[in-house]
């Protein structure tokens, strides 16, 4: 702003001296008036660090604000309004801001006034991860162990971003490891480097970075190493494991940063080639379409409906050794599951295939018993819940049509020693002659009422 008041005086003021003086009316200002002219003429717009548009993560952000003008006052605002000019808004110094904020300055001097504004905005910074960090978004998993585990670590010598995962760090003896796993086949590729005591006979019999693939040792590096690049082709289906280990000696030698690194891993499944039919899934919301194409998909779907349900079925499948394809195609999946069976039950039961052993009764006066399913022993995983959708065990007091009801008894499943089903029942109704009946329902449902085979027991 021009205080043309304030100059108009001054001019005033000089030409009356050169009046007095006899000096002519156009004769021009002197050096110091024209100076004064320019110090009361203008004041400096305030500056605001960070700039209008910087962007800040963490927990805060220091914003200092100044003015060029000697003597301005500022006054401030965080949340876009023009301050007011009071001594609860004045600038002090430095302070910080913990959200995106747009704050507004004004330098102050006498009767002049100049603004400036910034919105300086926080940003979510995602967090480090080891699968992220590699760069391959298609593995599918990512593991770390050992004495120390593996790190994300940002880094400008990162082969690929600004990441890279970098080994933990270990004493003498030590070591740690990083594993991925890739499904079906295909070609793996990867970047790593070292920097560790290097074996002057090539033997890498010191501080060294190695690899394996499947359990198998492949290579060794040492030394103090760049950036070097390395495949490996699986020709067979199933789970493929690459795991990736710093180890160290009995000795210490200073001068090296003693760890490995690894980045840019890069899976490249053949076209056409495997597809995990029971896939590794993290979320409820991928299980359906886990299960989706399944022989038994609807039985399936009706009982598996969270992420931690179907680890546990595929834990199942995995800890009997089956193949995911054969699970997939087998329209029995969910009750050889549910029944904890070592294997696929493909066996075609008949109605004399379940029988009632072991008669007998608890302390507390209850029925116990065992069920015995000819060629075929429960796991002792099973869980009473699945248990009770593949058995249903029925009580009456007669053998009138319809009489038999699971309503009338309360019941408890679980698994016996020798691979039994085990049931515990208490009737519901008094009666001088009780009769129990065990449907078993390997294709369908207990509620469905559509049992394969079936005992009863008068008590």
């Amino acid at each position: 702003m021009t205080r043309l008041l304030r100059i108009g005086a001054l001019c005033a003021l000089a030409f009356g001296t050169m009046q007095s003086s006899a000096m002519p009316l156009g004769y021009r200002l002197s050096r110091q008036a024209r100076a004064a002219v320019r110090q009361v003429a203008e004041i400096a717009a305030p500056v605001i660090s960070p700039a209008n548009g910087a962007t800040f993560s963490g927990d805060s952000c220091t914003v200092t604000i100044t003015c060029a003008t000697e003597g301005a006052t500022i006054y401030y605002s965080t949340n876009g309004r023009t301050p007011r000019c009071t001594e609860a808004n004045r600038y002090t110094g430095p302070f910080t801001i913990t959200d995106t904020a747009t704050v507004i300055a004004v330098a102050v001097l006498e009767d002049q006034e100049e603004y400036a504004e910034a919105t300086i905005s926080k940003v979510d910074v995602p967090q480090l991860t080891l699968a992220g960090v590699l760069d391959a978004a298609n593995l599918s998993s990512v593991t770390t162990g050992g004495d120390a585990e593996w790190e994300p670590v940002e880094s400008a010598d990162a082969k690929v971003g600004g990441s890279c995962a970098q080994s933990g760090a270990v004493g003498m003896e030590q070591s740690s490891h990083l594993e991925a796993t890739v499904q079906g086949k295909g070609t793996l590729t990867f970047w790593w480097k070292v920097s560790c005591e290097p074996d002057p006979r090539g033997r890498h019999s010191y501080d060294n970075l190695s690899y394996s693939v499947d359990g198998a040792d492949v290579a060794w590096i040492d030394g103090e190493t760049g950036w070097a690049q390395r495949s490996v082709t699986f020709d067979t289906s199933g789970a493929h494991t690459i795991r990736w280990t710093y180890a160290t000696d009995d000795w210490e030698e200073p001068g090296y940063s003693d760890c490995g690194w690894v980045d840019g891993v890069v899976w490249n499944p053949d076209e056409g080639g495997d597809v995990d039919p029971i896939p590794e899934i993290s979320t409820d919301s991928e299980v359906a379409s886990a299960l989706a194409g399944s022989a038994d998909e609807a039985r399936l779907k009706a009982h598996i409906s969270s992420v931690a349900q179907y680890n546990q079925f595929r834990a199942w499948v995995d800890s009997k050794g089956l193949d995911h394809k054969a699970v997939k195609d087998s329209p029995r999946a969910w009750f050889s599951h549910a029944i904890g069976a070592n294997g696929l039950v493909e066996k075609t039961f008949k109605n004399d295939d379940v029988t009632i052993r072991s008669l007998g009764t608890t302390s507390a006066g209850a029925l116990s018993f065992e069920v015995d399913i000819k060629d075929v022993a429960l796991g002792a995983a099973a869980t009473a819940e699945n248990l009770a959708t593949v058995f249903g065990i029925q009580g009456a007091a007669s053998l009138k049509d319809g009489a038999f009801s699971s309503k009338k008894v309360n019941v408890m499943l679980g698994v016996s020693q020798n691979g039994r089903l085990a049931v515990t029942v208490t009737p519901k109704q008094e009666s001088s002659v009780f009769f129990i009946r065990v449907r078993m329902y390997p294709d369908a449902d207990a509620a469905d009422d559509e049992e394969i085979a079936h005992d009863m027991v008068q008590l």
